[in-house]
Order: structure tokens, then C-alpha cells, then sequence
């Protein structure tokens, strides 16, 4: 048969050529055609041929059937291929190539899934659920690409308690306890996957650790001898040295060697030294009946007696010092008289002085027996005036002695009336004009120093500040400095404050006074304090005490 088919094309040429030749008209022509067959499925590319065709008359390459493409996609032979081109063609084909470029195409992609699978959660944590997904292509083969990692979609996969557990432990005892073993335990919870929580503290379960003997040592002192005797005595013990630093076993205190020798009877000191007694005690009298201290100086002699083996002291008197017993005072009092005024003057000069009785009836004056000037109103034979304020007749000379109280001035207004008067008439002298203000009263809320300033200030500015001159006479009782320092109305009652003296610096009174504190004096306690009298502001000058 293969044979019978390629001897027929020859044949068929040899017949067309033939015919061609002895019948044929026109002129000889020739085409090179060609065509492309797709590949078969499942394979890409494409299956072309070219061939060249003798014939005559003729213009176009014929048709490719379809059996021709059908065998050319079946894979047959280009030998057969040939035979039925050339059987198509009805006429002989010439040079026919064929080239196949088909290629294996392979799978095709599908579609992109999702799959599950469900996990047995780990023993290490075995309580609850575990699911995993991927995606994966689908491809026309069946196959599964680009296929992702697994990844969770649930996972509540927990660790569960195993148990409550225990565990030991052994320990080196410490060098000072270096004897015995030392093991403790402690509990834990234990979970599923190997975590230990919860632990009590290590508690000793066994603990025989215990001291061992370290060394022997030995060790000396020195004691005094017995009483009784002079010297030493070296004494020596020993004792076990354990590691925990403690010192055990003592043997008790053994004498090595002794220089004691008996001590003769003989003074082992003398000083000197003072005794003190109560001056009460001292008089033999009831206790508050003297102050003060007896003292008692002498020598303190310690002798040693060989026989009895004690010592014995004694104190020896050489002098002794009383001068500072004073009897108590237990009442005190003031005594006052009034003496007359200088010749040419008139009034009286009250005086007084403190009067104290001790304990013993004995009567003696504390600061003194002069008698201190408690009030002085002498004045000279022409009479003081209290000007009126209504004086008709202006004076033609001296204004002198005009005399007047702290109280009148503060109180009542006749003094200022009358200096107003002789302002108005421009009254003026280069007489010397004497004021006296008696200050009767410097208690405290009873004196006024910027009234008292401010009418002497007007009194200085009538007559002159040069032609002025101002005597200020302070009270000389205590009574009259009540609310000052220490100075009450009780202190003044009781006779606890003594008034010692008082000067005045043109400004203020200095006032200075004993504080008693109580009636039986030990020591009175001076004090001193200042009082404005005048007020400095006003800088008023030719001002003074008597």
C-alpha cells in the first residue's frame, strides 16, 4: 500500500506532465504556496508548509482541506502529509517543507481556594480548640500552586495545672557550723507545660549543722591582793575555741605567781576639804530663821589599820566660816516723817526709810538709814500763782514762779487761756520767766507727756525760749508709778517694790527701784526703767529737774 502511494503521484505527474505536453495550450507557470495549521490541543504554536506547484493556467494556491490540516495536526509522517497535499492539489507538488513548532502548552490556572484543617492542640497545652487555613491555585490539571503557609484561625490552645509539686534542696552548713547536713523544701504549681509558679519560701526539712572544737586557749590577768596586803597576783584559764565564735569550757581562774605582802598600819592620804551646814542647823534653831551657809574647812586623814584591815577617815575642823548666815526677815515697812522747809521758803519735805525686823526681833534698815526725800513742795515765801484765765492787767515784769500741776494742765484749760491773752497783746520781756510743773501723778493712763509738752512749748514761745525757764518736779513715791516695769498697785500694797531714786535728762524720768519679790529677803533685786516725760519731738530746751 505505501508503496502504491508513492508511486502514484510519479504516476499522476508523469500523466499531467504528459497531458500537459501533448494537449496543453498557453504558456507554462508556477506558484509557491503555503499555509498554517494550529497545533492540536493541549499545545501552542503552529504547523507550517510550503510547496511549489506546477500547473498551467492557473492563478491561485487551492484550499487546504480539512483532512489535510486534520493529518497535519495528527502527528503523521511528512511523507504522508505530502501524499495528500499532492492528492488535494490534483497536481504534482513541488519541494514541500513542512516545519512543526508545536509545544507541550501544559495545565491551566483555574482558580485561588481556601483550605481547613483542624489541629490536636499540644500536650503542653492541651485545653481547647485549634484550626488552621491556606490558599492554594487551582490549575486545569488538577494540580495545587502557590500553595500559602498555614496560618490560624483559632487557636485557644491553654496550659492546664498539673499539680501541686515539691522540690529539695541541699546545702553546705556554713564554716561556722561546719558539722551535720542542711536540706530544705519548698512546693510549687506545676502546669502543662513545664512553668513552675506559686513557691513557698525554703523551709529546713533537716538542720544538724552544729559548731566544732577549733583550738585550746589560754589567758592571763592581774588581781589586787587580798585586803590587806600590797602587790599582784597573775592568774591564768583556759577554754575550748569553737568555729561559731564562742568560747567554751572555761577552766577557772589558777594563780601562776604573787607578789602580795601584808599592808602595815600606816596614813594612805590626807587632802584638804570643806563641810557645809545649814546656818539653821549650825545655831541650832528652827528651820527659816537664818539664810545662808556655815562652812566648815579642815583636812580629810585616811589611815590604814594592819590589824582591823580596813581604813578608816576622818575630817579635822581648822576654821569655820558663818559670816553668811543672815537672819530672815519677816516684816518690812516704811517709816516716814516730814521735816519744815529751808529757812526763806515755805511747805515741807516728807522723807522715808525702810524698816526691816529679822527672825531673831532684830530691827535693821536693808538700804540704809538715811532718810530718802519722798515728796518736796518747798517753795520760796512769794506764793506760787495759778494764773486766771481772765486777768485783765498784762504783767510789766517777772513772770516767776508760776507754778502748776501735771493734772490741772492736762485736765483744764485756764493756763493755755492765760498765755493766749498775753500772745494776743504781743506782751514781751527779756526777764528771766520761771514755770514749775509738778508732775503729781506718772502712773500709767494718768499722765499725758505730749499735753505736758505741748503747753510748755507755748509758755516758751510767749515769753521767750531764752528768757524760759521750766523745772519739772517728779513724784518721790512709789505709789506714783503704777504700771511701769514691775510696779503694780499689789506690789505697791504689799511693799514688794522700794523706790530708790529718780533723775530726769530733760526728756525722761529714770526711774529706779527695788524689787523684794516677797518679805523674807534673800536678795532684793534692783531695777531700772525709763518714762517719756516730755516728748523729744518737740526739741524744747532749758528744761530741768529739781
Amino acid at each position: 500500500m505505501k508503496n502504491s502511494k508513492l508511486l502514484y503521484p510519479l504516476s499522476l505527474l508523469i500523466l499531467i506532465t504528459q497531458a500537459h505536453a501533448d494537449g496543453g495550450s498557453g504558456s507554462n507557470s508556477s506558484a509557491t504556496c503555503s499555509g498554517v495549521v494550529a497545533c492540536p490541543a493541549g499545545q501552542t504554536g503552529e504547523i507550517s508548509f510550503t510547496y511549489r506547484l506546477a500547473y498551467y493556467d492557473r492563478i491561485n494556491c487551492p484550499s487546504i482541506t480539512s483532512e489535510v490540516q486534520s493529518r497535519l495536526r495528527s502527528g503523521q509522517t511528512d511523507e504522508d502529509v505530502r501524499y495528500y497535499l499532492h492528492k488535494q492539489t490534483g497536481y504534482y507538488g513541488e519541494n514541500i517543507t513542512i516545519s512543526r513548532g508545536c509545544v507541550e502548552s501544559g495545565p491551566t490556572y483555574q482558580s485561588t481556594n481556601t483550605e481547613t484543617q483542624n489541629l490536636n492542640c499540644p500536650l503542653t497545652h492541651p485545653s481547647g480548640v485549634w484550626t488552621q487555613s491556606r490558599t492554594y491555585q487551582l490549575w486545569s490539571d488538577g494540580s495545587h500552586r502557590d500553595v500559602s503557609n498555614w496560618s490560624d484561625l483559632t487557636n485557644t490552645c491553654t496550659i492546664i495545672s498539673v499539680g501541686r509539686e515539691a522540690e529539695t534542696q541541699s546545702l553546705t552548713c556554713p564554716a561556722s557550723l561546719p558539722n551535720g547536713i542542711w536540706t530544705q523544701t519548698r512546693t510549687f504549681d506545676l502546669w502543662s507545660d513545664g512553668t513552675k509558679t506559686n513557691f513557698t519560701p525554703w523551709s529546713d526539712t533537716a538542720n544538724t549543722c552544729a559548731a566544732a572544737l577549733q583550738s585550746m586557749q589560754s589567758e592571763y590577768r592581774i588581781v589586787s591582793c587580798a585586803i590587806g596586803e600590797i602587790g599582784s597576783v597573775r592568774e591564768k584559764q583556759t577554754y575550748e575555741a569553737w568555729t561559731d565564735g564562742s568560747m567554751r569550757n572555761y577552766s577557772g581562774w589558777v594563780e601562776v605567781s604573787s607578789t602580795c605582802k601584808p599592808v602595815p598600819t600606816q596614813t594612805t592620804e590626807t587632802k584638804d576639804g570643806v563641810q557645809e551646814e545649814t546656818c539653821d542647823s549650825y545655831n541650832g534653831t528652827t528651820q527659816g530663821t537664818y539664810s545662808g551657809t556655815v562652812y566648815k574647812y579642815g583636812t580629810y586623814t585616811t589611815t590604814y589599820s594592819a590589824t582591823a584591815k580596813i581604813t578608816d577617815t576622818k575630817f579635822e575642823i581648822t576654821s569655820i566660816d558663818f559670816t553668811s548666815c543672815v537672819a530672815q526677815i519677816t516684816d518690812i515697812m516704811q517709816e516716814i516723817d516730814e521735816v519744815a522747809c529751808p529757812v526763806g521758803q515755805i511747805g515741807t519735805i516728807q522723807r522715808y526709810r525702810v524698816k526691816a525686823q529679822n527672825s531673831l526681833g532684830q530691827a535693821s534698815y536693808p538700804y540704809g538709814a538715811e532718810w530718802m526725800v519722798s515728796n518736796n513742795n518747798c517753795a520760796s515765801t512769794q506764793a506760787d500763782t495759778q494764773p486766771a484765765a481772765n486777768a485783765d492787767a498784762i504783767p510789766d515784769g517777772l513772770l516767776s514762779n508760776i507754778s502748776v500741776t501735771s493734772s490741772s494742765l492736762q485736765n483744764g484749760e485756764e493756763f493755755s487761756k492765760y498765755l493766749n491773752s498775753l500772745s494776743a497783746t504781743n506782751w514781751a520781756t527779756s526777764e528771766r520767766h520761771k514755770l514749775i510743773v509738778n508732775v503729781d501723778d506718772l502712773s500709767s493712763g494718768k499722765y499725758s507727756a505730749s499735753k505736758i509738752g505741748s503747753a510748755i512749748s507755748k509758755f516758751q514761745s510767749v515769753v521767750g525760749a531764752g528768757n524760759s525757764y521750766i523745772e519739772i518736779a517728779l513724784p518721790k513715791t512709789i505709789d506714783r508709778y503704777v504700771g511701769h516695769g514691775g510696779i503694780t498697785a499689789k506690789a505697791v500694797e504689799e511693799k514688794t517694790v522700794i523706790l530708790k531714786g529718780v533723775s530726769f535728762d530733760g526728756g525722761n524720768a529714770t526711774l529706779r527701784y527695788v524689787e523684794l519679790g516677797n518679805k523674807i529677803i534673800e536678795k532684793p533685786q534692783p531695777k531700772e526703767i525709763v518714762i517719756n516725760v516730755i516728748p523729744k519731738s518737740l526739741g524744747l530746751n532749758g528744761v530741768f529737774s529739781n
